[in-house]
């Protein structure tokens, strides 16, 4: 698994030079490369507490700095106001305050572990954006690499909505691919804010990009 964000040298421009040397290198001695985009039904709130405290135990860290996290963790809870009514206080067991700094690293310690089942099928990952990339000749073992990652998302109180994950096919010759999985196939398809089609060409995104620089040069 190759991870980005949240660490040094892991901004979103080494993460996409990662990716598309990766996908093009695929390329040079497969006709083609499945790129898998899995979504996660709110990543950063489903963090479990107990599964989190495991895992960190398991890290050479120092007593006090694992303390301190435990600390932080242990009896939180939650209490809503509206229109002069106040809720009970209820405990909260898993998710983050948004916005505060243990938020991003306690969901990179809590999804650190995902493995392909293949070691030639890879795991690519920014923040909680997760991608899985197999090549032409794996396509066989995506159905199962799939129902592994769903069940390891389930053990880690994690949710993969499989109606919003969808996968495009990357091919540089017009031989026809046939259908593996059960996703959304898409002919484009935007990772960290770039677009690009099944040829692992940018013309979307550069349409975009001028199509929004004259609106706005129209407004002024």
């Amino acid at each position: 698994m190759i991870q980005f964000a949240f660490r040094p040298t892991g901004s979103i421009t080494a993460a996409l030079i990662y990716l598309f040397h990766h996908l093009a290198h695929s390329l040079k001695s497969h006709n083609s490369v499945h790129l898998i985009a899995l979504d996660f039904s709110k990543a950063f709130d489903t963090v479990r507490h107990s599964t989190l405290a495991a895992k960190i135990a398991s890290f050479p860290i120092c007593d006090n700095v694992y303390n301190w996290i435990i600390n932080f963790l242990a009896d939180r809870q939650h209490q809503t106001k509206a229109n002069g009514c106040i809720s009970k206080f209820q405990h909260i067991s898993a998710s983050f305050v948004e916005g505060s700094g243990m938020g991003p690293v306690a969901y990179l310690l809590n999804a650190s572990d995902p493995r392909p089942i293949d070691q030639n099928n890879k795991i690519f990952k920014y923040a909680d954006d997760t991608y899985f990339i197999v090549c032409d000749s794996n396509t066989h073992t995506i159905p199962k690499e799939l129902q592994h990652i769903s069940e390891w998302a389930t053990r880690h109180n994690l949710k993969l909505n499989q109606a919003k994950s969808k996968e495009i096919v990357l091919s540089l010759n017009k031989t026809p691919v046939s259908a593996a999985t059960f996703l959304t196939r898409v002919e484009s398809l935007t990772v960290l804010g770039i677009t690009f089609n099944s040829k692992l060409r940018f013309e979307p995104n550069i349409s975009y990009i001028t199509h929004s620089a004259a609106r706005c040069l129209y407004v002024w």
